[in-house]
């Protein structure tokens, strides 16, 4: 049964005077949880049983928005190493690096202060700035820690699971605990390459679009392209507006391309929501925009050499920032350089490269 498929009536009749455990420590686990907690509250607590944690800042904090505003700041941007920079772009990169780090640890103690992780025993293993470079960063649900201290939220942590008559059978570090469930959510996400790979029935074509645990998912991504221009709005498809390196579940695959949709093997077919940034319908849109226009003929796509060419030089600065934010995260986001991109496209279309950059909602504009 998919959960995340249901209505909220159906979800909620399906949770409503039941013992429920969700399994997860993202996003939609966090969600998911409040909703049973919602439905149930301390008759019939939710379980949330989780390995590791991540995270999950509070977006109702005084200070939060000037945080938000200081993380995707110009001046945030010069303090990362972008895909393609010069030499004078990587040396400022590399001396603000110090300043990046205290900006990071400055909100990092700003969120333990204000956010009860430490005494429910939830503070991640790795630092806020790597995980805002591994794209780790959710929002947390509005009054989750008060629905945990009225005893609607039971959170449990352990290695692994498994199932008995009862619900759970968790094993951890001070040994096995049973949590009696009668419905269990698993919340844990998919492995998106192995999504790909089942899309088609030729094993080539399954071995290729993804490529091997350790290399670049050779999907294309090619220099900036003007769409469109008015004096009422510029829309950009940008090389740096969209893209961000994907590693895959567990193999740590690199997933690196422009528009994150276009195999250079497979050029008839584009894959439209496989990567995430750290708003997921911006790229996405950029991507059926982008897409719509090469079905239409206003764009077209270079040579395999050239896309190949272009694959492996993103893949080099995907690497980068899979040390910077640590091995074991399944992606890495650049979401605070989508501006200089927009930027470098609109100073030959006429744009001042001061000018918001804007996409229209409609195309008939």
């Amino acid at each position: 049964m998919d959960y995340s498929s249901m209505d909220h009536a159906d979800a909620a009749r399906l949770i409503r005077g039941k013992r429920v455990a969700v399994v997860g420590s993202g996003k939609s686990a966090f969600d998911t949880v409040m909703q049973c907690a919602e439905v149930n509250g301390p008759m019939q607590p939710c379980t949330m049983v989780y390995r590791s944690t991540q995270w999950m800042v509070d977006a109702k904090l005084k200070w939060s928005d000037l945080l938000g505003t200081l993380l995707t700041s110009r001046l945030a941007e010069l303090m990362v190493h972008k895909p393609g920079e010069g030499f004078v772009l990587a040396l400022l990169a590399t001396m603000l690096a110090p300043l990046r780090w205290l900006l990071s640890k400055l909100i990092e103690t700003y969120y333990k202060t204000c956010i009860p992780m430490a005494r429910h025993g939830v503070v991640p293993d790795y630092s806020f700035d790597r995980s805002i470079l591994g794209c780790r960063l959710g929002i947390l649900p509005e009054g989750f820690y008060e629905r945990v201290d009225a005893g609607s939220i039971v959170m449990r942590q352990c290695q692994s699971l498994t199932f008995c008559a009862d619900g759970l059978l968790l094993n951890g570090t001070d040994g096995e605990r049973a949590v009696k469930a009668d419905v269990v959510i698993l919340a844990t996400g998919y492995q998106a390459d192995r999504q790909l790979r089942e899309v088609f029935v030729s094993p080539w074509f399954s071995k290729i679009v993804t490529g091997k645990s350790d290399t670049t998912v050779p999907l294309y991504r090619y220099p900036s392209i003007l769409i469109r221009y008015n004096r009422y709005y510029c829309t950009y498809l940008t090389a740096y507006a969209i893209s961000d390196v994907y590693y895959a579940h567990e193999e740590y695959t690199v997933f690196s391309s422009y528009r994150q949709c276009v195999h250079p093997r497979i050029p008839q077919m584009a894959i439209i929501g496989y990567s995430e940034s750290a708003a997921n319908i911006y790229p996405y849109e950029l991507m059926a925009k982008w897409v719509a226009h090469l079905l239409h003929g206003e764009l077209k796509l270079p040579n395999i050499e050239a896309m190949e060419q272009s694959v492996a030089h993103w893949a080099r600065w995907g690497q980068l920032m899979k040390r910077s934010s640590g091995a074991h995260f399944r992606k890495s986001c650049i979401g605070r350089i989508t501006t200089p991109g927009g930027r470098v496209a609109s100073s030959p279309s006429g744009c001042s490269p001061t000018d918001p950059l804007t996409i229209p909602i409609s195309s008939d504009k």
